[in-house]
């Protein structure tokens, strides 16, 4: 709804409503600049017909009783003497935001509420933690800009709390009542823009700018945490204008990390009994900052008091009379002692005598078993126990993360995440929901409800697999993205941030964060493939079950291996755009979805024959695809475009490059010029040299020429690639050559006999190219490549070339005589 809109419906209820009563008919302008306003003045006769008459003094000589007195300041000597004097006082606003919005008349105001503005109109504040003098001051600014005050809350509409602490009765009312909570200098700003007419207190972004911070006159200090935790939850406490202390007994607030066995008595120990401050869980902590308020102390205790609770007297006696009242088991374990010992002892009819009827020898017998453990049940109990743990935490992410998030979300004022961030990161997860929800309900049923050792439980994960095949794989080849961007938006969106670090605080997460959450589908798979193979183990061949357990391992192996699949052709594509948007001069068909990288390496031509002397001492990269080898030239000095958000096993496709950041990319030099494409026939042999005078590792390989023959290429490893590298490139190679091509095409080797007597009389030119090579080569640095001697001949002949271009220049016979003449 429009401000405006909204403020002129408030002044014409109120022109109705003190029309009515009474309104406006003459006005004393107080002081002589107010006089000399000609605009003003022009207001007050014609359009509002006011009688007016003007004072140069402090208006004190007209005693009427319906004389409006016209003050520029409320901070001026005629201000205070007029209202010590009782008058109506009115301020220049008043005039403006009337005329400005087309009313006629002007509300007759009352004795000793002095009215400059209405920039506070219906705002109903009460002060909390003001002294006297602050306040009386707090509710004359209120007044003065249309407002009213209150001694205490009483939740209703447009009511503020204004407070200089994040604490106290009235300021855990306010929390209570959700109402807005304004710190002091909210009243001082808005008194300061009072000349402004359309100017409104209670605009959002304004109001935003003055809201109390959670912590505002808070003194926090933390103990249990690393130092990362502390870190920033100390930079989260000076944000929200509180003060980290270091002792116990300096705090108001003292927040403990989540208390979990013994570490509850040493943190304990740590507290100051002769401090005041609220112990409280660091729950607390964030969840304050995510609500932007000061949360209840009291629902978030460090360290619980035990109560004890008197019971009725009858409960008292029955609970006296009966066995093992006060053997201090909690009644739950007590119930599940009672169905173990049934389970156990169902046959026998003398569980119920008390204990001292039996002699020492019959309770030894009786606490042992009757019956043998069933492995197989057992086996089942911990996959029900392991499935509805597993839908416990998709449960927690759709109803502690997701759903909140959606019900910000719904206010644009209030999102948190955007849609497109919401589907990447929780979409996959209702389907899961869903699918695990039925296999739970029927494992419970054939499990614990119904349990019989030929319960078809391999039947009923066989009849899912369906299921199971639609949910998956989605998930799993999602699953990077929705990680990445959980990652990107924790980093990036503060208020995320604060939300996640609430909820993942609170006892249900039992300390699990959503990344922890969001990786157990991932895992949930292979954890049901190892409990139905040891499931088969424990069931007899005999068993009606034990067909449809070993139909159900691979059924849901057939799920792993469709996720793997999927996610494993989504991160090829992704490398392939990657890498084919690095290449320069790329034919616009290379782009295809059945087209797969194999491996790349990046290679130092050594040598070349016939039509491949344009790669001689270059960089080139080799990149064998499904279908073909591409040789592109490395650019130097050029870094990999950044495309791909790279991960520990994979590399999957960012999804936020925009169609101007591809043009950016697009007209950027790319790492990679395209030079020749080569099919895997053209690939007649590859040589591994061995011989002593190769240093490091050199590779021959031969390629076919339609139009030169065989040429030979002499390589060794280039970039930050290493011998590893190049060798794995080559075999990989070469076992892909031989099935394209459909031949074999092994790894050979160039010993020092091959290289002195069959190389040189079979292969004269090979022989001659590797000569030469090897004569060129210098030992490598400690990584394994290999650098040519003549490169350093090149660069000094290039500065030489420099050198005597300079030289022209310098040389005497170019030089002309001076002219000494001005």
């Amino acid at each position: 709804m429009d401000p405006d809109h909204s403020f002129r419906e408030d002044l014409s209820a109120l022109v109705r409503r003190d029309a009515v009563k009474r309104c406006t008919t003459q006005i004393c302008v107080v002081g002589e600049e107010l006089a000399n306003d000609e605009r003003l003045n022009e207001l007050l006769a014609m359009h509002f017909k006011l009688k007016v008459v003007y004072s140069e003094k402090d208006g004190r000589e007209y005693t009427d009783s319906d004389m409006v007195f016209l003050v520029r300041s409320f901070e001026s000597s005629e201000f205070t003497v007029l209202r010590e004097a009782n008058k109506r006082i009115l301020g220049p606003g008043v005039i403006y935001a009337f005329a400005s919005r087309g009313h006629e008349i002007i509300p007759f105001p009352r004795e000793n509420r002095p009215l400059f503005s209405y920039s506070m109109k219906d705002v109903r504040m009460c002060a909390s933690g003001t002294n006297n003098d602050e306040s009386r001051k707090l509710v004359d600014l209120i007044h003065f800009m249309g407002g009213s005050a209150r001694r205490d809350l009483s939740n209703t509409p447009n009511e503020y709390l204004v407070a200089k602490a994040a604490r106290g009765s009235k300021y855990r009312d306010a929390v209570r009542f959700n109402l807005p909570i304004m710190n002091i200098e909210w009243v001082y700003a808005s008194w300061k823009r009072r000349n402004e007419v359309d100017f409104r207190a209670t605009e959002k972004s304004f109001m935003d700018e003055h809201r109390l911070k959670p912590f505002e006159g808070l003194r926090l200090c933390f103990i249990g945490f690393n130092h990362d935790d502390k870190v920033e939850m100390a930079e989260v406490t000076t944000r929200n204008k509180g003060h980290v202390v270091l002792h116990h007994r300096e705090a108001t607030h003292a927040v403990f990390e989540t208390i979990v066995g013994m570490d509850r008595d040493r943190l304990k120990g740590r507290v100051d009994d002769s401090s005041k401050a609220f112990n409280v869980t660091k729950q607390w902590f964030w969840t304050s900052v995510d609500r932007g308020v000061c949360m209840d102390e009291e629902a978030f205790p460090a360290f619980e008091q035990t109560q004890v609770k008197l019971q009725p007297r009858e409960n008292r006696k029955r609970q006296a009379a009966s066995p093992g009242a006060d053997d201090g088991v909690p009644a739950a374990n007590r119930r599940n002692m009672s169905k173990t010992s049934i389970d156990n002892l169902e046959s026998s009819n003398n569980s119920a005598l008390p204990e001292h009827l039996f002699s020492t020898d019959d309770l030894e017998k009786l606490t042992i078993s009757p019956r043998r453990v069933d492995k197989r049940r057992m086996l089942c109990l911990e996959m029900l126990e392991t499935e509805e743990n597993y839908l416990r935490a998709l449960n927690l992410m759709a109803n502690e993360f997701k759903t909140p998030l959606e019900e910000r979300n719904a206010d644009p004022a209030n999102e948190v995440l955007t849609k497109s961030e919401m589907a990447q990161i929780f979409g996959k997860i209702p389907p899961l929901i869903q699918v695990h929800s039925n296999i739970a309900r029927n494992l419970r049923t054939l499990i614990r409800h119904n349990w019989r050792n030929d319960n078809l439980i391999g039947k009923m994960w066989a009849d899912h697999h369906n299921d199971l095949q639609k949910v998956y794989p989605p998930f799993i080849n999602s699953y990077d993205t929705a990680k990445q961007m959980l990652d990107d938006c924790d980093a990036m969106k503060p208020r995320f941030h604060n939300f996640l670090k609430a909820v993942e605080s609170r006892p249900e997460c039992a300390r699990n964060t959503l990344r922890d959450l969001l990786i157990r589908p991932v895992q949930r798979l292979p954890s049901v493939i190892l409990l139905l193979k040891e499931l088969a183990k424990r069931t007899e061949k005999s068993n009606p079950d034990y067909a449809y357990i070993t139909h159900a391992i691979g059924y849901v192996e057939q799920v792993v291996s469709l996720s793997n699949e999927s996610r494993r052709q989504t991160d090829n594509y992704a490398r392939l755009l990657e890498l084919l948007n690095e290449i320069d001069g790329l034919p616009a068909d290379f782009v295809s979805s059945s087209r797969a990288i194999i491996s790349q390496v990046e290679m130092n031509v050594l040598a070349t024959g016939g039509n491949w002397t344009d790669l001689k001492g270059r960089t080139i990269c080799f990149i064998a695809f499904n279908d073909f080898v591409v040789l592109a030239k490395v650019r130097t000095g050029v870094q990999n475009l950044n495309l791909t958000q790279k991960t520990n096993k994979n590399l999957t496709l960012s999804r936020n490059i925009s169609f101007i950041d591809s043009l950016k990319f697009r007209s950027e030099k790319k790492k990679y010029k395209y030079s020749r494409l080569c099919y895997f026939s053209m690939f007649r042999k590859i040589e591994r040299v061995t011989a002593r005078g190769a240093h490091g590792t050199i590779y021959v390989v031969t390629l076919r020429d339609n139009i030169g023959g065989d040429e030979p290429l002499i390589v060794q490893p280039g970039g930050d690639y290493t011998t590893d590298s190049l060798d794995y490139f080559m075999n990989t190679l070469c076992k892909h050559a031989g099935m394209m091509a459909s031949r074999e095409l092994p790894i050979e080797t160039i010993d020092d006999e091959y290289f002195a007597t069959s190389l040189q009389t079979s292969y004269p030119e090979t022989y001659q190219l590797l000569l030469k090579a090897m004569g060129n080569m210098t030992e490598s640095s400690k990584d394994g490549t290999l650098r040519r001697s003549s490169t350093f001949k090149r660069a000094v002949s290039s500065v030489s070339l420099s050198l005597s271009r300079i030289s022209k220049f310098s040389s005497r016979s170019n030089l002309h005589n001076m002219s000494e003449r001005s």
